[in-house]
């Protein structure tokens, strides 16, 4: 059958499938295959309703709880408008398209060895996956021959090592089965196969300790857990969720505090370490436990039969690590295969009937064509605009963005890289000797461009302390250019702390902010004021990660440039403290802690104090804000 014949090839290329066509080169390609397999599907569905007027269904035990979880996921990302662009472009879509596959496996499994090719399938594609991994690991990754991104020991086809390695487990247990076979060369290929993934498995989870080339960068269980009930606080985020494409937001809004003293204090994870405590957060309690409710339907359905260990494994993967869409695929396809059927139902419609049902079908095909080549498109667009900025082809790179803004105009992120590139434009012109009236003129209207779409991203994305703090260094950097410029970027980071109370290095950029500003002030006060405020900032900054060597940094210069020495060199001994004595930020430190030093009185140097264990993750950079940008001749430009 036609369905069975674009199921394996799915199976065994989903893993293994991936592009440099756009930003993403693992996670949108295997979406894109997903996506054009159920398409072709669909197509066939809707072709056999219109020529023969008749469709078998085998109702089985999925097909209610399936449908329920569907029903979840729609109402999840209707209830969440905030970022449901990018939910039905990715995760969410993924969903439908994975329930709809489910349920037309499940509805033709009248071949009685169809489960005996997807599992060959999945066996023959996560060999492949251990070869590569091996290679990689061994040689490849230090290749100078190699593309670049295969350069990256990290690297893996499946985007992530944790989901390489839940499906060289899977692929494992079919080698061991396969063992078993009567065929004696079976048994030898199997035995080959087995000791491939064992190898490749070991050496994966060798470099997977604290300090390994693959070591995951995960938040800890208990901040997970923390974030997910934070997000449940609500009734309406506990029924629907904050919505699929949300954790980041999510994330910045309730991180714990104990996150600043790890490796990932500036990080912005889009997932928790678990997926059951992503999907909580995001999807509310409904989904979550009508998929809960799926995987221990699952357990039982597979218990004796050879899908039970992989679908352990697979459950387990969900309950603890995150996931990606390969495994997704595994488990909803090991349920489509393993749920017992109740009858087999030969359903002969009327002509009216069938094209009823075929144009229902074509409605959601239609959907997710018209979704998926828009956002696809898009992402390949902007694929060629990063190439393009590479290359220092501005002009292309304008044009690239613009033409995915007008096929996508719902995604912020397009907006605000847009926003970035009209700034930059706008910077390079600025510095042109000798500005004529068109070019102040240009300046003006890419500047409006750069602010506009700033806002129009926090219009879509209203709760992104991202695209808030984003704005506020647009508005920062036309202090001087723009009239009420201060005041724009003064909001613009109050709304952004706001949403990320607990990051450091906004605490940072705001001080920094202030202490531009009282540079420019005329009346002793105000200066005072917002010296007095930005020293706040830096204080915070500390206080919220105790081993912030830049917070420190910049402390101790606004120190200094009140002639408070005292103060200065204590700051400046943190910083001196907190960052590695090999590098050259060290270097520098100490020779400016010298120098404050010579500036105190004549009293005892304090005594240095050695850096404990737990500064190893601090930063490792020192900055000071940069100058505010010189007047533009011919007076400021309008801002609104």
């Amino acid at each position: 059958m036609l369905v069975s014949r674009i199921i394996i090839p799915l199976t065994f290329l989903t893993p293994l499938f991936f592009w440099t066509l756009t930003p993403s080169m693992t996670a949108t390609p295997k979406e894109f295959l997903l996506i054009v397999s159920v398409l072709v599907i669909a197509v066939t569905i809707i072709y056999r309703l219109l020529s023969k007027h008749s469709i078998s269904i085998v109702y089985s035990s999925l097909s209610l709880p399936l449908g329920l979880f569907t029903l979840m996921i729609i109402g999840t990302i209707i209830a969440n408008p905030e970022g449901r662009p990018e939910a039905l472009a990715s995760k969410g879509l993924a969903f439908l398209a994975l329930a709809f596959l489910a349920f037309v496996i499940s509805s033709i499994r009248t071949t009685s060895n169809l489960t005996t090719k997807i599992t060959s399938a999945i066996l023959a594609s996560t060999t492949l996956l251990s070869l590569h991994a091996l290679l990689s690991l061994a040689f490849l990754s230090r290749s100078a021959h190699l593309p670049t991104y295969m350069q990256d020991i990290t690297f893996t086809p499946t985007g992530s090592y944790l989901t390489t390695l839940i499906l060289l487990l899977v692929g494992l247990t079919f080698a061991i089965q396969e063992l078993r076979n009567s065929s004696t060369f079976i048994k030898n290929l199997s035995a080959a196969l087995l000791i491939i993934h064992t190898v490749a498995i070991v050496a994966i989870i060798s470099l997977m300790f604290p300090g390994g080339s693959l070591y995951p960068s995960l938040i800890s269980y208990q901040s997970s857990w923390s974030i997910a009930l934070d997000a449940l606080k609500s009734l309406r985020s506990l029924l629907f969720g904050i919505g699929l494409s949300n954790f980041s937001l999510l994330y910045t809004s309730v991180k714990p505090l104990s996150i600043n003293l790890s490796p990932l204090w500036n990080a912005l994870p889009t997932t928790a370490t678990s997926e059951l405590l992503t999907l909580l957060p995001t999807t509310g309690i409904l989904p979550t436990f009508s998929f809960l409710f799926l995987i221990v339907r699952g357990l039982t359905w597979t218990r004796g039969t050879q899908l039970a260990l992989p679908f352990i494994l697979l459950s387990l993967a969900f309950l603890t690590l995150p996931i990606t869409l390969p495994v997704y695929l595994l488990i909803f396809l090991f349920l489509a295969l393993s749920a017992p059927p109740r009858h087999d139902t030969p359903a002969h419609l009327s002509i009216t009937q069938s094209r009823l049902l075929a144009g229902l079908i074509l409605v959601f095909s239609l959907f997710i064509l018209v979704n998926s080549a828009r956002s696809y498109a898009s992402e390949y667009l902007i694929k060629n605009a990063q190439n393009a900025l590479k290359a220092e082809n501005s002009q292309k790179v304008y044009d690239l963005h613009l033409q995915a803004i007008r096929l996508s105009p719902s995604i912020s992120n397009y907006h605000l890289s847009f926003a970035e590139i009209n700034f930059r434009l706008a910077s390079a012109l600025s510095q042109k000797q000798d500005l004529t009236d068109k070019d102040r003129e240009t300046i003006s209207k890419l500047v409006q461009q750069s602010i506009s779409s700033s806002k129009t991203a926090i219009s879509l994305r209203p709760n992104s302390a991202t695209n808030w703090a984003a704005l506020g260094s647009i508005y920062q950097n036309l202090i001087n250019i723009a009239e009420g410029s201060d005041k724009f970027a003064l909001e613009a980071f109050t709304r952004a702390i706001s949403l990320d109370r607990a990051n450091p290095s906004l605490r940072v950029e705001y001080a920094s902010l202030l202490t531009q500003l009282a540079s420019t002030q005329k009346n002793a006060s105000d200066k005072a004021n917002l010296i007095s405020n930005a020293k706040n900032e830096f204080q915070i900054a500390i206080q919220l990660k105790a081993d912030y060597a830049n917070g420190y940094y910049n402390l101790a210069k606004l120190y200094e440039s009140e002639a408070d020495y005292s103060s200065a060199v204590a700051a400046m001994q943190q910083v001196v403290n907190y960052l590695d004595n090999t590098t050259t930020e060290h270097a520098k430190a100490v020779s400016e802690l010298e120098t404050l030093k010579s500036k105190l009185p004549s009293t005892p140097s304090p005594t240095p104090t050695q850096p404990s264990d737990s500064t190893q993750d601090a930063e490792r950079e020192l900055s000071e804000p940069s100058p505010l940008p010189s007047p533009l001749p011919g007076g400021p430009i309008e801002v609104k």
